[in-house]
């Protein structure tokens, strides 16, 4: 009987092994942090608040010390970033249009290359300059990475003339956590400064409320934390006939967010004759980016580009 439970006790050392071996390749595969000490991450990169004061930087009300093992390891890192933004612009030819990029995960990391990097380098071969930003994350709590997102639009707007962009054609795109926050970024704006032009949601909650699903809170929010008003992170509560036009997907069998969630949001953005697109696909987990090895879902990149001159946002040349 002993040996059996031993057997059986290995078994599942070995499994769980493979599985955490598995996801570490995955992770690095990913790259999702990039070199921060290379030279061409240097060169593009900009801080976002400037000389101004970084609001609730590094506040007790946020600390690392709220968080349990073995999430305050990363809160403990992310509690001294400052929140920054790497360009991607393009200075040849007519003024172009513009993507702020915001990545995913979970708001505890960020995708920083799978879904921030790679596709600001496919967006700049289409001619669409792109500014990849690093919000910040847990311990900190919205309104922080909304007030991070808002002050990279206003940015990247009050420098067109210098990234040769055309301040009327700035969008914004996210991915997961990142999908959420763009969300937040296209339905909370403060006026035109911090306005996008467009949205493109990818795989994110956002409609918690609308769809009973919270915001991730099991990894992001942790004990010690009062909770947020669940209704004041709901972008879709916030959609009105002034909402961006926006392009959605997502997987029909992802197993982290609803696909419920993309559907609900279009449908409040068609309830307020929203310019919206909407594409689902039948196949393919969490964390997508742009799918180059998902057939079938590898469509949406091409599926958005079309719908941006459709839209009008594209430059005539635009590849």
């Amino acid at each position: 009987m002993l040996k059996k439970i031993g057997y059986g006790l290995l078994t599942l050392l070995v499994l769980l092994t493979g599985f955490i071996a598995y996801q570490w390749v995955r992770f690095n595969d990913q790259n999702f942090v990039a070199d921060k000490g290379a030279d061409w991450y240097q060169a593009r990169l900009d801080t976002v608040w400037g000389d101004e004061p970084i609001p609730y930087f590094r506040d007790v009300a946020f600390s690392p010390d709220r968080i349990k093992w073995p999430f305050s390891i990363l809160a403990e890192k992310s509690f001294h970033e400052i929140p920054t933004m790497l360009n991607y612009p393009l200075n040849d030819g007519a003024k172009k249009p513009a993507v702020m990029i915001l990545p995913g995960g979970g708001y505890l990391i960020r995708a920083e290359k799978h879904e921030g990097i790679k596709v600001a380098e496919w967006l700049n071969s289409h001619g669409i300059a792109a500014f990849v930003v690093n919000y910040r994350l847990t311990p900190y709590d919205h309104p922080v990475p909304l007030l991070d997102a808002q002050r990279a639009m206003k940015q990247i707007r009050d420098r067109a003339d210098e990234f040769n962009i055309d301040p009327e054609r700035i969008g914004v795109l996210g991915f997961s956590a990142g999908g959420h926050l763009a969300a937040m970024a296209s339905t909370r704006y403060t006026g035109p400064a911090d306005k996008p032009a467009f949205a493109m949601l990818g795989y994110g909650v956002v409609a918690p409320v609308t769809g009973n699903q919270p915001m991730a809170e099991s990894l992001y929010r942790k004990d010690g934390f009062a909770a947020v008003d669940r209704k004041a992170v709901s972008p879709e509560l916030y959609i009105n006939a002034d909402t961006p036009p926006t392009f959605l997907w997502h997987t029909k069998d992802d197993p982290v967010v609803a696909v419920s969630q993309s559907q609900l949001y279009y449908d409040i953005l068609q309830q307020h004759n929203v310019p919206a697109a909407l594409h689902l696909f039948d196949n393919g987990t969490h964390g997508l980016s742009l799918a180059a090895d998902t057939e079938g879902t590898n469509q949406w990149p091409g599926l958005f580009i079309e719908w941006l001159g459709a839209q009008g946002f594209l430059n005539d040349e635009t590849p």
